[in-house]
């Protein structure tokens, strides 16, 4: 994911000691020349120099702003998911502000060295030289909130759940603890954080099933589908991930009732009506229901209750279900 290439913003005086340092080195590297007169040595020097800081500091504003992405661009999942912590309007503000310290550091170089290459005597040629030095330190000081705002923005941005926008997606859903992510890790191989306490899927686990040939990507969706005001951030990442990802939710539902069966009902069919999405049942930890008969009528039970709903409770099956509804998209 792009996020994940952005650099690690410094700020601006941190940014003005590299530039500094590195025209330095450059300067005094022909020093040691035998230039003309004393004056011709000196304007050559500085005009190293103030070259060498206006291309430092350039080229380190542009690396800065081509790094981020264009947010119009980005699929709308992210253009929601961005907005849960800064607004992409103030992000655009940030990113203009150093396009405008890169032309206005340039436009600088420009006046300075016709300055610089005017001059009669060589204790102009530093003064003018420390002119533009001061001037270019207040052009990068006036950035450094905005370097800061773009580095709190990065680390958010990298810690975002990688998904493919373009790929059939499924999205797991239910209860916490009902066995969405041990579900995950048994039909795509991934390695997803399990625990059993409630509540313990701290981000969006993702997993990638390939079979007869076919892609899916399965997400697994913390949360219960509260008021999305009172959602935390995970579960609003769930939240959005259903609604702009999913072309598919899976519904886990558990007889044995780690939560009440009529919460989990209440749950599927929120979805349902919130999303409006094709949607599968999946009856996990039936390998423990099975093993009595009250557990058997149990399913039994469900079974012709959602008669009329796509109801599965075996892995391979459920396979050969999700294969089959990314082929009716198609």
């Amino acid at each position: 994911m792009l996020f994940q290439k952005i650099q690690t913003i410094r700020t601006s005086d941190q940014y003005l000691d590299i530039a500094f340092s590195r025209a330095a080195k450059s300067a005094s590297a022909i020093r040691g020349r035998s230039i003309g007169t004393r004056l011709q040595k000196s304007i050559t020097i500085e005009l190293v120099r103030v070259k060498e800081i206006t291309k430092e500091l350039s080229n380190i504003l542009r690396t800065l702003t081509s790094e981020f992405p264009s947010f119009d661009n980005l699929h709308i999942f992210y253009q929601e998911l961005i907005k849960l912590y800064f607004s992409i309007d103030d992000m655009k503000g940030a990113l203009a502000s150093l396009d405008w310290a890169s032309r206005k550091i340039q436009e600088l170089h420009k006046n300075y060295s016709k300055e610089i290459k005017r001059c009669r005597f060589y204790f102009d040629v530093n003064k003018k030289r420390m002119q533009f030095s001061g001037r270019i330190s207040s052009v990068m000081k006036r950035t450094n909130k905005h370097l800061l705002f773009l580095e709190n923005a990065r680390k958010t941005l990298k810690n975002l759940p990688v998904v493919r926008t373009e790929m059939f997606t499924c999205c797991i859903c239910g209860f916490p603890n009902v066995g969405k992510t041990t579900l995950l890790s048994k039909i795509t191989k991934s390695q997803p954080e399990i625990n059993v306490y409630p509540f313990t899927t701290k981000q969006i686990n993702i997993g990638y099933l390939i079979s007869q040939g076919h892609k899916l990507q399965l997400l697994d969706t913390p949360g219960t589908l509260n008021r999305f005001e009172k959602m935390n951030f995970i579960e609003k990442q769930a939240f959005l991930a259903m609604r702009y990802l999913s072309d598919l939710n899976l519904y886990v539902y558990d007889l044995t009732e780690s939560y009440p069966l009529k919460d989990q009902e209440k749950l599927f069919d929120n979805i349902k009506k919130e999303f409006e999405k094709p949607i599968i049942i999946y009856l996990s930890k039936t390998d423990i229901l099975s093993k009595t008969k009250e557990g058997r009528e149990t399913i039994e039970k469900f079974k012709k209750k959602h008669k009329d709903e796509a109801v599965i409770d075996n892995k391979d099956k459920l396979i050969s279900e999700l294969v089959k509804a990314k082929k009716e998209v198609l």
